[in-house]
């Protein structure tokens, strides 16, 4: 398949409404709080990056950089799995097929029944993520430590997360 097998992944990507509408929102946020942006779609366990950016990197570094990352300790991939019944996630962590490391699944939904009631995501206070759209089809995070907790960082995010669902709309 070589280089077809490229082309046929890449071409998606490239028409995606999600990328589209999250480019300039998620420029702007990264300009107005000075915190890295990330954009994640859930993929089983594990959170895909479609960008993961901060001051200094370049854009083709931000959409290429990172590789799978469990989902458990990942701020998106806590607000996308709180999207899932309690059953869902059991099953999820419950059939292993690779070789992550064990996860706490009690605690695991513990921590999502909390992200559930209060609407965000946050991970070792290193980021902090909202769902992006309804269903969610992604996880929007600012990345910068304890400093992204403050400053009303959350309403922001919820409004630049409103503003890609809105423009994903046909």
């Amino acid at each position: 398949a070589g280089w077809g097998m490229k082309v046929g992944a890449a071409v998606p990507v490239r028409r995606s409404r999600l990328l589209a509408g999250a480019g300039p929102h998620s420029e702007a946020l990264r300009a107005e709080t000075g915190f890295g942006v990330a954009l994640g779609v859930l993929w089983r366990r594990h959170v895909c990056y479609l960008h993961h950016g901060s001051r200094g990197r370049s854009p083709l570094a931000a959409i290429t950089g990172r590789n799978l990352f469990p989902a458990d300790i990942s701020s998106i991939g806590k607000i996308l799995l709180a999207e899932r019944s309690v059953g869902e996630v059991r099953t999820l962590y419950r059939d292993r097929t690779t070789d992550d490391e064990p996860v706490d699944v009690r605690g695991l939904l513990g921590e999502l029944k909390q992200v559930r009631a209060q609407g965000y995501a946050v991970f070792e206070g290193r980021s902090v993520a909202v769902a992006v759209g309804r269903p969610a089809v992604a996880g929007l995070a600012l990345m910068g430590g304890v400093k992204c907790l403050g400053g009303g960082v959350v309403a922001k995010l919820h409004a630049a997360a409103e503003a890609i669902a809105e423009d994903m709309k046909p």
